[in-house]
């Protein structure tokens, strides 16, 4: 049994955090994985506002979509 392990976790401000996921390519694993992290952090944390967000090199374009749909960001690295 594997335990689930968030890349990083920012502080934005005493109320905000930022769960990050690190990866070269942003494919669909990458988007359920920090969505789950987002929902189990917030379901431990209620008390703070937690965004998700994704730093890649690319993504996939499907990814991107439903992505901004779910409130999850990306940041690109070259």
């Amino acid at each position: 049994v594997s335990q689930l392990r968030i890349d990083v976790v920012a502080w934005r401000s005493d109320t905000e955090v930022d769960v990050i996921e690190i990866t070269p390519r942003a494919v669909l694993r990458a988007l359920g994985g920090i969505f789950a992290y987002r929902m189990l952090y917030a379901q431990d944390h209620p008390e703070l506002k937690v965004n998700a967000l994704i730093i890649c090199k690319d993504a996939h374009i499907a990814v991107e979509g439903v992505a901004g749909r779910i409130g999850v960001r990306f940041h690109f690295t070259e």
